[in-house]
């Protein structure tokens, strides 16, 4: 019976520690494979989720952080009329280029205006 019981505890033990080899936390490895978490100011964040609601599927923009936003001219500091990522929207009041995004159909006055706080708020 000890001869047994010492060896159960033994196996317990291999196997138990053999769980925990982990060599990274598993978070460092989640925004090389997914993206990461966004960040930015709460007007940035507000807008992030009618990105990955609305934009997402056909778009790249889930990642980006708002740096990031301006960097690729997707946003342009206070100007909405110069901001693709608004003035190409249906229904914005935008200046430029054509109205035709996201091609689903236009988002609701709400996430238009999420969007519009954003841009004009960097």
């Amino acid at each position: 019976m000890k001869k047994s019981g010492l060896l159960f505890i033994t196996v317990v033990f291999l196997v138990s520690a053999g769980g925990c080899v982990q060599t990274q936390n598993s978070s460092v490895q989640d925004k090389k494979l997914y993206g990461g978490l966004p960040t930015g100011t709460p007007q940035y964040m507000a807008a992030q989720q009618v990105f990955i609601q609305s934009c997402v599927p056909c778009h790249s923009y889930q990642g980006l952080t708002q740096d990031e936003m301006l960097d690729e001219g997707l946003a342009v500091q206070g100007n909405l009329d110069a901001s693709p990522l608004y003035y190409r929207l249906s229904n914005s009041a935008g200046a430029g280029g054509p109205k035709d995004m996201p091609p689903s159909g236009a988002l609701t006055a709400a996430d238009i205006d999420k969007i519009k706080v954003f841009i004009e708020s960097i």
